[in-house]
């Protein structure tokens, strides 16, 4: 690998060369670097701006490069490493080369947090799992299941394409997720996925890979695992997830009752989901509320909520028609005005 980050330290003293006015960076700027390119932070002078600068050994991009450059362009989320440009550039030596500059992400890849947090002892872990729980895990599944309704996977999913930022507010830590290196690329001549379909089915495994490595020591990791395996993308397992932290809070409480596990299980309600993708969540707080003693509790609850589940979606019907008879002529009026 020194070979490597010597010949990338060479290209880049050839970019610098190339465009002596445009970015200021130094090989002791290294920001980090992987088994085909080397990544250094610079300063656009031009837009007076950190940018990252990716510097790949060979001088060119790996096979499916174009795809993460195309990804990380057009769709606009904060959540994603933006490029900025590709930049061509010639070697003294009349070789081709690119850079691609990237939006510079002030954070830790998912990997460094890992290493760190096994440096903690086991109440430091307690204290920032939580964090890990409530938020971290929460902003690594916002942004994926974004690209994924968009109809983009990621292809190469793994500790080291998650980078994370942290934010303090009123003494409380929010991670925000950022997804980089859309490349797609397990080698240099050949492309690990097709399709876009393929990439976002091999999302979901590997995803579950970067969560059970999270939340390893979190008491209610089984039961959320098992709900991960109940389901095959991130859409439902996010809802699921969302329900039972959640659930975990109302569960914890010392006068949590009958009526409060019931009153919780009728927000479910609203959501709608078919009867295949809600009973995992039921299962899975049904777990909880065994973990915590309260399975009595949650079995009441749960039979008068299947009473209250039969007359929702017995009238969902009826709801619906309502709904659009009622708001029809509201809805009539304000777009013929607006497209008018």
């Amino acid at each position: 690998m020194d070979v490597e980050l010597e010949r990338s330290k060479c290209l880049l003293s050839e970019l610098k060369l190339e465009f002596p006015n445009k970015y200021q960076v130094e090989e002791k700027d290294l920001l980090g670097f992987g088994s085909q390119a080397a990544v250094f932070k610079a300063k656009d002078l031009h837009r007076d701006i950190d940018v990252a600068i990716k510097i790949h050994y060979e001088g060119k991009a790996p096979l499916g490069s174009e795809r993460n450059w195309t990804i990380s362009s057009i769709v606009n989320h904060h959540q994603i490493a933006h490029t900025y440009t590709v930049e061509s550039f010639s070697t003294s030596r009349g070789k081709n080369c690119i850079a691609v500059v990237t939006r510079f992400i002030p954070g830790k890849s998912l990997n460094h947090i890992w290493d760190h947090y096994e440096k903690l002892t086991d109440f430091q872990k307690e204290i920032i799992t939580e964090d890990f729980v409530y938020s971290l895990v929460p902003s690594m599944l916002e942004i994926l299941e974004f690209c994924h309704k968009l109809g983009y996977g990621h292809g190469d999913l793994n500790s080291g394409n998650v980078m994370f930022f942290i934010s303090e507010i009123n003494k409380r830590y929010h991670f925000t997720a950022i997804l980089i290196d859309f490349d797609n690329a397990t080698g240099k001549d050949e492309l690990s996925y097709e399709s876009e379909i393929e990439k976002i089915a091999a999302d979901y495994p590997k995803l579950r890979q970067l969560i059970n490595g999270t939340l390893c020591d979190w008491f209610y990791r089984a039961p959320v695992m098992e709900l991960f395996d109940a389901y095959d993308n991130v859409q439902n397992f996010r809802i699921g997830y969302t329900k039972m932290i959640s659930f975990i809070e109302i569960i914890q409480k010392p006068y949590c009752t009958t009526a409060s596990i019931l009153q919780f299980l009728k927000t479910l309600l609203p959501l709608e989901l078919p009867r295949d993708i809600l009973r995992p969540i039921l299962n899975c707080l049904e777990k909880v509320a065994e973990m915590k003693n309260k399975l009595e509790d949650f079995k009441y609850a749960l039979k008068d909520f299947d009473v209250e589940l039969q007359t929702y979606e017995e009238l969902a019907d009826l709801r619906m028609e309502m709904t659009v008879i009622e708001h029809s002529d509201i809805k009539y009026e304000i777009y013929t005005k607006m497209f008018a």
